[in-house]
């Protein structure tokens, strides 16, 4: 029933997130995007199989933008027939791509009205007042004489956020739900393996939030003198107490302690207490999961922590690499850029710009993509593909990948960060329709050879009270699972997140007997899957696909996950599965491997800024591959394109290979902002094993070692 209502009334879908403004003026220009029906799909799947299987004969032997057309495309008489009928209904442009299978349409608003019989309005979004320009109403059709040649058309009643947009939608609901209490909202820990931050909210006595300004911390008649911020650790489990004077706190829109030494890799519990200047002080704010501190990350760290020498850099010249941008999110190639290769010691370096780009705006996003992509890959050619702009609002992954497959000369790998849960997608455009196309549009990819990888989301398995969609509301609760497009993709490479500890086995987390509380000290660093469980306020993506109803699971990786079914039904949580009537296990199964995806040191708007999140493991993992890509074209080789199958081929044949990741699970979330009416850990969900599983792919990447494997096949 929900789907239908989203689908009939825009109103009932987007009530109290976008607001329907004036109708637009009749001249007003609507730009959309017009996916034709195309042919050969069942042969281009085909196709795609055999030029990415290594043991195929046609291995890595692709299509030319030419020959994908001449594949794909409608037929001649029907591309002309549709641009004849846009134009003779009143479009002023209509422009085909070199595939011919796309059109972008620019036609007056009046026109499309009568057309649809929809009112086309002005549109603004409740919490930044963006605006954009949409119909009324999704409850329309196209006239019967051009219908049978769409596919998908955007432009018209599609909606999607801003991530920054959506948080502050969270923190609105947190707020107005919250009890009022004194406790000051605890929300984050950052820091080194040696030295931590807290970042916290301080609140009145009466409940209400502090107000934040150059001359202190006020509640009105009194202010904020201090706070003490306790920590409980193995060393002093009673705990240890830093009080620090309200004027060395630094504030903005929240507050930050000073930094404080910790025991390297050390694990605590923390809490903190808000004193005022009349004598009274708050109740305690507790951080919600333990902290554990991680290692602060450079391209210099993963490089040597994945086994890339240290003279390895690109030089061939045709090997593009690239980052897919939305959402307005911009960098500052001049200052924030040039910037962080000064402080890491590298060559400076300028991307290809394509699209729109506003340095003065640099987005946190955009410029943790474009540093570690640039960052890991030295010497590899690098675009910066912006879909964002004012003529463009809505424009999103469908836009990205009509762009990309109308350029003749695209990017090898592209990295992507962006996405939304599938049924986001269902809500939003009426039906499957626009995944169906996108992954159309992906299988030409890999069909040209090249790579595209995903992200895998930053809230688990069940996405729960995660501000980061998209295109759909916040999922309110922990069931059932929610898995994300487009790294549920066939024709991408799924990337999870990890981070680098000395608690990276088991026994590291198992308590030593007698002191339940602190687990055993390990010494060796290695890798464990991000999460609450394992001390951080987020918890990396993964799962299986619910897209069973137009593909089945990929054989490539039918061995690797029937591995980890057998593991889970034997050795894991009580030797149980997740309850069957949350996930699909059939579906196709994700991430196929982990980067590391936490504590990345950035310089973002000129300063040193710590930023994590799987669509930080993203660019990474994009720019290793570039590496292997630069290895194989200066050797006369083709690109790896769609490399899933080699991936699973080299776990299975290479030891060593993979780093096996078997600490952590995705059942949480991550911490939510006090009086949050969502939770932050869930009772069901998965967690990791040896060799494949559902949080952590097939561990992190032995560059070395994959170079060798990818260097010994037959073409």
């Amino acid at each position: 029933l929900l789907v239908l209502l989203c689908f009939l009334s825009v109103g009932a879908c987007l009530t109290g997130v976008w607001h329907k403004g004036d109708r637009l003026d009749s001249n007003q220009s609507i730009f959309l995007t017009v996916g034709l029906k195309q042919r050969n799909v069942a042969a281009l799947k085909q196709f795609v199989s055999e030029v990415s299987d290594p043991r195929h004969p046609r291995y890595g032997k692709y299509y030319s933008l030419t020959q994908l057309t001449s594949l794909m495309a409608p037929l001649d008489e029907h591309l002309s027939f549709v641009i004849n009928w846009f134009h003779t209904a009143g479009a002023t442009a209509v422009t085909p791509t070199l595939g011919r299978d796309f059109l972008t349409v620019v036609i007056p608003a009046a026109k499309l009205e009568k057309i649809l019989g929809v009112t086309m309005h002005a549109w603004s979004h409740k919490t930044s007042g963006r605006t954009i320009h949409r119909a009324n109403t999704r409850d329309y059709t196209w006239p019967s004489a051009i219908s049978g040649f769409l596919d998908v058309v955007t432009g018209v009643s599609d909606f999607f956020d801003y991530q920054r947009e959506r948080t502050q939608v969270i923190q609105q609901a947190a707020e107005k739900a919250a009890k009022k209490t004194s406790s000051p909202d605890f929300q984050r820990i950052q820091g080194s393996e040696h030295t931590i931050v807290a970042e916290f909210m301080p609140y009145c006595l009466n409940g209400n939030k502090a107000t934040l300004s150059s001359s202190g911390i006020s509640c009105g008649t009194y202010g904020v003198s201090s706070v003490d911020l306790t920590l409980y650790t193995r060393i002093n489990p009673g705990g240890v107490t830093h009080t620090f004077n309200a004027k060395s706190l630094r504030c903005t829109q929240n507050c930050m302690t000073p930094s404080i030494a910790v025991e390297p890799f050390g694990r605590f519990n923390a809490s903190i207490i808000t004193k005022y200047s009349n004598g009274d002080q708050s109740l305690p704010g507790k951080y919600t999961p333990f902290f554990q501190p991680p290692e602060q990350i450079t391209p210099y760290t993963i490089r040597k922590r994945y086994n890339v020498p240290t003279d390895i850099q690109g030089t061939n010249k045709t090997n593009l690499m690239s980052v897919g941008e939305f959402e307005a999110q911009y960098i500052s190639v001049k200052g924030d850029l040039y910037s962080f290769f000064r402080e890491m010691g590298q060559d400076q370096e300028t991307p290809i710009i394509h699209g729109e780009n506003n340095p003065a705006k640099p987005g946190g996003e955009s410029t943790l993509d474009i540093q570690y992509l640039m960052g890991v890959a030295p010497g590899v050619p690098s675009v910066f593909w912006s879909v964002s702009g004012n003529v463009r609002k809505g424009a999103y992954i469908l836009e990205w990948a009509m762009q990309v497959n109308n350029a003749t000369k695209p990017p090898l790998v592209t990295s992507l960060s962006y996405g939304d849960v599938e049924l986001g997608f269902y809500n939003n455009y009426g039906s499957w329709k626009y995944i169906e196309r996108m992954e159309r549009e992906l299988a030409k990819m890999a069909a040209r050879g090249l790579t595209v990888v995903a992200s895998a989301g930053d809230a688990g398995c069940t996405n729960v009270g995660f501000g980061g969609n998209d295109l759909s509301p916040l999922d309110k609760t922990c069931t059932p699972f929610r898995p994300v497009y487009p790294t549920s993709s066939l024709y991408v490479t799924s990337v999870s997140a990890s981070f680098f500890t000395k608690n990276s086995l088991p026994v590291c987390n198992e308590p030593v007997y007698g002191t339940p509380i602190f687990p055993t000290e390990c010494d060796e660093i290695g890798e464990v899957a991000v999460g609450i469980s394992t001390g951080v306020f987020w918890t990396t993506g993964g799962g299986f696909s619910n897209l069973t109803f137009f593909e089945k699971r990929p054989s490539w990786q039918e061995k690797a996950v029937s591995h980890w079914f057998k593991w889970a039904t034997t050795n894991g949580t009580g030797g149980k599965l997740p309850p069957t009537q949350y996930w699909n296990s059939a579906g196709r199964a994700y991430p196929d491997l982990s980067t590391v995806g936490l504590n990345l040191v950035v310089v973002w708007n000129g300063v040193n800024f710590p930023i994590g999140g799987t669509s930080a493991s993203s660019p990474v993992w994009a720019a290793l591959v570039a590496l292997l890509n630069d290895a194989r074209l200066n050797a006369g080789k083709p690109p790896l394109g769609l490399m899933n199958p080699m991936l699973y081929m080299a776990h299975e044949r290479v030891p060593g290979a993979f780093n096996d990741i078997t600490v952590g699970q995705n059942a949480d979330a991550l911490v939510q902002p006090k009086g949050s009416p969502w939770p932050s850990r869930c009772p069901y969900g998965f967690q990791t094993a040896p060799k494949w599983d559902p949080v952590s792919g097939l561990g992190s990447p032995n560059w070395g070692k994959l170079l060798d494997f990818a260097m010994k096949m037959r073409t």
